[in-house]
């Protein structure tokens, strides 16, 4: 911690400083006895990037940035196989584990850190020779074994053996014999808040015992040893023991996704990793909130970057097409948009002319005019996105498509009208793994659309994919639109690709000038030669436009070709034969593959609860041309929308009322809505409170919030009676149909 702090000053001074661990003199950390394949023949700029970090018997602690499909996981593998020390490598998810792991095993070899003789039994006993170890599989074997001659000796533990992983659904015990342990951002933020917690422990009881005050010295000598821990700790469970062992002495600590630990929560997670170097991969070295300049003293300088075109132009990734779809917005979604945007207006003018004061009320405050939410809901939700989305399918309907959004209600109606699986965070890591283990076969009952949230913006290896549809984005995040950019760059064959495009757009949509726009795009000189694609939907004249902006400029920055056009919405329905396409077991997901079957899992169409009091209105590709489907599915979202608002603003009602009794007690001036007063508020709604407002409506709020908690129907019985006895705000408006 000390050593950060004075690198962080040194490069405010404009003298950078570097952290240089000399491995093979190292003395304190095991050595582990890895190597590469026969078979794993690294790329040069993966050799170059490997020996801009550790050559000559030193490696420096920095960041290797390379595009994403780029094979950063095995740049970390030969960083492991070069260095020969105990390694911790921490991934953004579970499902990034289980893809190091695999990785790991088919990439390098791991046996004994010391030379081994065989033994009469098979097995093998340890000596002191420098000889290479000659190895005899022992499978599961106890932890000591006695020879013929009465010798005691340990058994082999060799590949997948000696790697451990901790994380919320696994945990292995981490040994003496564990060369490499691989674990989440996540879960090591866990395991500091048990340190933490069971040090102050030790420190208390060892202040008891003194019977005297102890001397805060500050810095690392008020560390507590793991072994004292311990030792104060004997029924602790093997789970919460793999979780310190991760604070053991370790001499390769490997960062993947760096870019996310300037994060507060990351960031004292990691300050008490004991280290001798430190090495981060990522694809996208930026940040909106401008915090990646941190990564300069947290992990060390920028040791190695390629760019996406020289690797491109060498054969090593895909050549993609980057296209901007501009959208116009349905007259029904357009009139609702108008009329939250005036809302919005109005509130804005309000607190300009209070001079940013907050105004309480009976009827709510000018924080209540913020409807940005709900105007980016109605851009991401418009159904002119929809149908754009069927003519991309039905262009692409031989490809690998990958369809992003941000919204979860969004994200199930599209799966409904293609048919296909969701991943998201309510998926099961097992779940995950049997869809993209579908997605990656080919031909059969294999799966060729994947709706996916942005769990899958990052450490997601999906090499087929040759075609993203984001259909919403987080805002103007640069990174989030690189990473999914990032999905299509794994090299392809372009033969294949080609011919099948050229075959699709024989049979996509009617040839009307309302098809003209995607002929254009797939028809360019320079799409000849294109054999990945990204397109990226935009409401016209919304909060997207300038978000898109942002997002597109960054992609030119960095040399992607990129194409912005106007799509005029279809005024008819696909073809039959392409309805049926999408009906069949090539896109449908219930179609499981053979592994599934003999899994007997059927998780994957489990039936999803109910999210709001309105259901979600079932989207077949006729509906979405429907005016009535387009009305129901509006109600839809702004019923919801305003029910989660009410439901969050009681919430921060009943913390404001707390509050002010506290302050009258206590005259503890914590201001409302600080970070501890958002704490405090343990109601459990997901929902975005940064946009709302203290309105006291407390009563009828609550009846709103009783019709949410009904699960078991999609809408509560509600007489007219009662809604009609609600004291609501002026600017509430609710549908009915």
């Amino acid at each position: 911690i000390a050593c950060k702090v004075v690198s962080e000053r040194c490069l405010r001074l404009g003298y950078p400083c570097f952290q240089d661990y000399a491995y093979r003199h190292d003395t304190v950390v095991p050595a582990i006895n890895c190597g590469l394949r026969v078979g794993t023949h690294p790329r040069p700029y993966q050799v170059a990037a490997v020996e801009a970090s550790a050559k000559f018997g030193k490696c420096r602690s920095g960041v290797l940035v390379l595009p994403c499909g780029a094979g950063k996981t095995l740049v970390g593998v030969m960083m492991v196989a070069a260095v020969k020390r105990r390694t911790l490598i921490v991934c953004a998810g579970s499902v990034s584990v289980t893809q190091w792991k695999t990785q790991i095993l088919d990439f390098a070899t791991l046996g004994a850190p010391t030379a081994l003789r065989n033994s009469s039994k098979g097995a093998a006993t340890l000596n002191n020779n420098n000889d290479s170890p000659q190895i005899a599989p022992v499978g599961s074997a106890p932890s000591t074994l006695s020879g013929e001659d009465g010798s005691t000796y340990k058994p082999v533990r060799t590949g997948i053996q000696r790697i451990a992983v901790v994380t919320s659904k696994e945990k292995t015990a981490i040994t003496e014999d564990t060369d490499i342990v691989i674990t989440t951002y996540t879960m090591l933020g866990v395991a500091k808040k048990l340190l933490d917690r069971l040090s102050a422990q030790v420190r208390a009881s060892q202040k008891g015992s003194a019977g005297t005050k102890a001397t805060h010295t500050g810095g690392v000598s008020d560390e507590v040893p793991l072994e004292a821990i311990f030792a104060a700790n004997t029924t602790m469970s093997p789970s919460s023991r793999s979780k310190l062992q991760m604070f053991n002495p370790f001499g390769l600590v490997v960062l993947d996704e760096v870019h996310v630990v300037p994060a507060e929560y990351f960031k004292d997670a990691l300050s008490s990793l004991k280290t001798k170097a430190t090495i981060g991969l990522t694809a996208t070295f930026v940040r909106e909130d401008h915090r990646i300049e941190s990564l300069h003293h947290l992990i060390g300088a920028k040791l190695y970057d390629v760019g996406w075109q020289e690797l491109a132009k060498s054969g090593y990734l895909a050549r993609v097409m980057c296209v901007e779809v501009n959208c116009p917005i349905t007259r029904e979604f357009g009139l609702e948009y108008t009329s939250k945007q005036k809302l919005l207006e109005a509130g804005r003018r309000l607190r300009v002319e209070e001079g940013g004061a907050a105004r309480r009320s009976d009827t709510g405050n000018s924080r209540m005019h913020d409807t940005t939410p709900m105007l980016v809901m109605l851009a991401a939700a418009n159904p002119n996105k929809m149908k754009t989305v069927l003519q991309l399918v039905a262009a692409h309907r031989s490809d690998k498509v990958l369809l992003f959004c941000d919204h979860i209600l969004l994200l199930k109606v599209y799966a409904q009208l293609l048919n296909c699986p969701v991943v998201s965070g309510e998926t099961s890591h097992k779940d995950r793994l049997m869809i993209f283990s579908d997605f990656q076969a080919v031909g059969g009952k294999s799966c060729n659309i994947i709706c996916i949230s942005r769990v899958g913006d990052v450490s997601v290896n999906l090499p087929s994919a040759n075609v993203v549809i984001q259909v919403s984005s987080h805002g103007g995040s640069r990174r989030q639109e690189a990473q999914r950019l990032g999905r299509v760059l794994r090299p392809k064959d372009s033969v294949a690709i080609i011919g099948a495009r050229q075959k699709a757009l024989a049979g996509s949509f009617p040839t009307t000038s309302e098809s003209e726009w995607l002929r254009g795009v797939l028809d360019r000189g320079d799409a000849a030669d294109a054999n990945a694609y990204f397109y990226s939907l935009v409401t016209e004249f919304s909060v997207e436009v300038p978000y898109a902006t942002r997002r597109s400029e960054f992609l030119v920055d960095q040399g992607y070709p990129f194409y912005a056009v106007l799509a005029p919405p279809p005024t008819q329905a696909p073809p039959t034969a392409f309805k049926a396409k999408l009906e069949s077991s090539g896109y449908s997901m219930h179609a499981r593959s053979a592994a599934q079957q003999r899994s007997g899992s059927s998780t994957i169409n489990r039936p999803q609860k109910a999210m709001a009091p309105v259901a979600i209105p079932d989207a077949a590709v006729d509906d979405i041309w429907s005016v009535e489907w387009q009305l129901r599915f509006l109600a839809r979202i702004i019923s919801g929308w305003e029910i989660k608002f009410f439901a969050a603003s009681t919430a921060e009602a009943e913390a404001y009322v707390s509050h002010s009794a506290t302050t009258l007690v206590t005259g503890d001036m914590a201001p409302l809505g600080s970070k501890r007063m958002r704490e405090a508020d343990d109601s459990g709604d997901a929902f975005d409170r940064s946009h709302v407002g203290i309105p006291m409506l407390a009563s009828p709020a609550a009846v709103t919030k009783a019709e949410v908690k009904a699960e078991d129907t999609a809408v509560a019985p509600t007489s007219i009676a009662a809604l009609s006895g609600l004291v609501l705000a002026d600017d509430v408006v609710y549908h009915e149909l």
